[in-house]
């Protein structure tokens, strides 16, 4: 695959009348980790992953405008369905920069443990420093000290344990290091955040080790001028790998479909 190559993967079987539903990818930009929930929706969404190439190192205005094109591709196929966006951790962060950017292609927009936070996380700053000098050896053990952070074990199945840790193992730690650098640099203040007219679900687990993700959906959500939130109160950052979690249950609860 073309490093720089954006592209959209359907999860499922084609639902001919159905909304569009797409995954955007956390911090490993694969789509192996989307296909739990995607299978979860039923019938009620056509569910897509973006997937992100493990050398890609574009800055955020070309990757946004890189995942705009792949989503219009698929969509100028389907024409006159509603596009729905969900965007977990690092995808959080593209989500909101495709509303900036190109809102009129989409309807609505799922936010999930959101990572336009993370520089409220001073430990993950220390982690930003270190990145830039690890090796891949080093990084693949780091890895397995960071499983903890990333979910709470007790409630993900064990399949869907190794399928994040081989996920997060997929990447250069180069490639970390400049996935980390942009998230460093991305800004989702009020005033900006104000701009965003969609409808926005913001989704927060309470037992999220890795980002203060309640904190920073009430900060969204009191900015944005249509969202609303959902805690989960004992889910884990990887909330979406959790047995007990149904993300098209949490969207109907809250009206949202």
């Amino acid at each position: 695959m073309n490093q720089n190559l954006l592209t959209l993967f359907q999860l499922d079987p084609p639902n001919s009348a159905a909304p569009l539903f797409v995954f955007l990818p956390g911090m490993d930009g694969g789509v192996s980790l989307q296909k739990f929930q995607a299978s979860r929706l039923g019938t009620a969404f056509n569910p897509y992953g973006l997937a992100i190439p493990t050398g890609n190192r574009d800055d955020w205005p070309t990757l946004t405008q890189r995942a705009i094109a792949a989503i219009r591709a698929v969509k100028e196929t389907q024409s006159g369905r509603s596009v729905y966006l969900c965007g977990e951790s690092f995808g959080g962060c593209l989500a909101l920069a495709i509303a900036w950017a190109e809102p009129s292609l989409i309807d609505r927009i799922i936010l999930v443990n959101p990572a336009s936070s993370f520089n409220q996380s001073a430990w993950l700053g220390w982690g930003a420093t270190v990145a830039p000098w690890l090796s891949d050896s080093l990084y693949q053990v780091f890895t397995f000290g960071l499983l903890p952070w990333l979910a709470n074990l007790d409630r993900v199945p064990q399949s869907n344990q190794q399928a994040l840790l081989s996920a997060m193992q997929s990447l250069p730690a180069k490639t970390v290091a400049w996935r980390i650098s942009l998230l460093q640099h991305f800004i989702a203040n009020a005033q900006k955040l104000a701009e965003i007219q969609l409808p926005v679900l913001a989704i927060a687990g309470a037992a999220d080790r890795l980002l203060p993700s309640v904190e920073e959906v009430q900060r969204l959500v009191a900015a944005l001028p249509n969202g609303r939130s959902v805690i989960l109160p004992n889910s884990g950052h990887s909330c979406l790998l959790e047995t007990d979690i149904h993300l098209g249950a949490i969207a109907r609860s809250q009206g949202f479909l």
